[in-house]
């Protein structure tokens, strides 16, 4: 598992260095020159890396998984509102000022003439 990176960037690619580096380590610590001091550093900070990677996953997940609740949450109350609002625009009872407060656009109800090609006014 010979890489041109001494370490990997990523986590993931790290994770399954990491696994590799420390049993190959553990296996043949002689080989290696590694005393069993440094056995339980490396054991000791991997549990931890363990933890904590695990950690940002399941926090990630949870993110993710937040983040699809708020927008399908935000489709459904937003198309409500907008069949609400197409309603509401419809009726002729319901005042401007009502619209307004409501955050509504209100809507000019008088046409304006506009001026053909030629420059005369149409209607």
């Amino acid at each position: 598992m010979a890489t041109k990176r001494a370490v990997p960037s990523g986590d993931a690619q790290f994770d399954v260095w990491l696994e590799n580096f420390t049993t190959v380590l553990t296996n043949h610590p002689e080989e290696f020159r590694i005393d069993a001091e440094e056995l339980q550093q490396l054991a000791t900070e991997k549990a931890r890396w363990i933890e904590g990677f695990a950690a940002a996953m399941t926090a990630r997940d949870a993110a993710r998984a937040a983040v699809e609740a708020k927008d399908i949450a935000r489709q459904n109350v937003e198309s409500v509102c907008r069949e609400l609002m197409r309603r509401i625009q419809a009726d002729s009872r319901v005042s401007d000022a009502a619209r307004r407060e409501a955050g509504m656009p209100v809507h000019k109800t008088t046409r304006i003439g506009c001026r053909s090609i030629n420059g005369s006014a149409r209607q």
